[in-house]
């Protein structure tokens, strides 16, 4: 079967997907790929050449469906400005269990090397600052925007790029209740110019809560509920990206044109069933106490 002509707009489909999915022309990129050992996806390389690589300066909230490997995004925008030159100094702020994997992945797929800073570290280098030391540095959110010796020596810090892995951690419940990750987004976003936060759980249904959040990328253009209310329903929205699972196909195949998804159509139901003898003891003992 000859291979579809396939441009922009093209309207594909195919007998395991339900609905017909219309194709990305994603731009293409620089010498970043042909030096990694990965082979992305459609979804991540259409965040990245069409979103991120559009904005002179990064600004951006990442919001897809945990799975959508949000660590390989992360790893393309920073293979590709590098290659630009147009950055150097690289911080990555995960979860404590999640540090080491963003180490192994970045070396295993794009032959980088990060350091990771913990509390170890400083230890060893009393007297100097070990955030200056390194070019490419990973660390944890919980310890770095508690801790307040790493914290100030962090922040003495100027670096090109900042991405910020399961950023939802940086929240704030008011301008009155701020936590320590929240300080911790606002200072860091004074001191890079591109700035790339990353969840899956962006909105806690708080419009206020969520301009609070974005207003780490720029606390002026994001500045009331209004503005961002308007851009997000007309979907001009040059901050934000989120697609979820089913929304995730494959490249089409070379001899049919035919693309698949990603993942399992999610079917949701609920179940019913009955309580009886201790179960519904133990039920109503534990509603009782909630309602005391």
């Amino acid at each position: 079967m000859a291979v579809p002509s396939i441009t922009s707009g093209t309207v594909l489909s195919g007998p395991s997907l339900p609905e017909s999915i219309e194709v990305l022309v994603v731009v293409p990129m620089g010498a970043s790929l042909s030096i990694a050992r990965v082979d992305p996806l459609p979804h991540q390389l259409d965040a990245v050449s069409n979103y991120f690589l559009q904005l002179p300066r990064l600004r951006f909230l990442l919001a897809d469906d945990a799975g959508a490997g949000k660590t390989v995004m992360g790893g393309l925008t920073h293979k590709e400005l590098k290659a630009r030159g147009l950055v150097k100094r690289v911080l990555i702020v995960a979860a404590a269990n999640l540090t080491f994997q963003w180490q192994r992945e970045l070396a295993d797929k794009f032959r980088e090397k990060f350091e990771i800073i913990r509390g170890a570290t400083l230890r060893a280098n009393y007297g100097q600052n070990p955030w200056q030391g390194h070019d490419q540095v990973i660390t944890s959110i919980s310890w770095v925007s508690i801790i307040e010796d790493a914290r100030e020596s962090l922040l003495r810090s100027r670096w090109d790029l900042v991405i910020v892995d399961e950023a939802h951690k940086m929240s704030a419940r008011s301008e009155d209740h701020t936590t320590y990750a929240y300080r911790l987004g606002r200072e860091l976003s004074k001191v890079t110019d591109h700035f790339l936060l990353m969840t899956a759980t962006p909105h806690k249904g708080d419009p206020e809560h969520f301009r609070r959040f974005l207003a780490l990328l720029d606390p002026d253009v994001y500045g009331s509920i209004e503005s961002l209310q308007t851009a997000m329903q007309e979907q001009e929205a040059p901050f934000y990206l989120r697609r979820t699972k089913e929304a995730l196909v494959t490249f089409p195949d070379p001899d049919t044109g035919e693309v698949k998804k990603l993942f399992t159509k999610r079917e949701v139901r609920t179940a019913a069933f009955d309580l009886d003898g201790e179960e519904l003891d133990f039920y109503e003992s534990l509603r009782d106490t909630d309602n005391q």
